[in-house]
C-alpha cells in the first residue's frame, strides 16, 4: 500500500511568536486598572525591601559592623519590624 500525503502534511510548522509579540499581546489584553494595581503593588514591595535593607544595615552597625553570621538574624528582625509598622499590620 502506498501512503499518499498532501503538501499540507509536509508544510513546516509556523514559527512561534517572538517574545516581543507575546508581551505586546499580553499588555493589550490587560485591564488598565489591573496594570495600575500591579504597578502599585510592585512599588510597595520595592519600598518595603528598601526599608528592610536599611533596618538590617542599622542592626549590623549596632553589632559593631562585623560579620560572623548575624546578618540573617538582622534581616529577619528587620522584616518583622518593618511589617509590624506597616498599615494594616496585625
Amino acid at each position: 500500500m502506498v501512503n499518499k500525503r498532501s503538501e499540507a502534511d509536509h508544510a513546516p510548522d509556523p514559527a512561534p511568536p517572538t517574545e516581543a509579540q507575546t508581551r505586546a499581546s499580553d499588555l493589550s489584553s490587560q485591564d488598565p486598572q489591573a496594570m495600575h494595581r500591579d504597578a502599585d503593588e510592585a512599588e510597595r514591595a520595592l519600598r518595603r525591601e528598601a526599608q528592610i535593607r536599611q533596618a538590617a544595615y542599622e542592626a549590623y552597625l549596632r553589632r559593631g559592623a562585623t560579620g560572623g553570621g548575624g546578618e540573617l538574624d538582622d534581616w529577619l528582625d528587620a522584616e518583622r519590624s518593618v511589617d509590624a509598622k506597616a498599615p494594616g499590620a496585625t
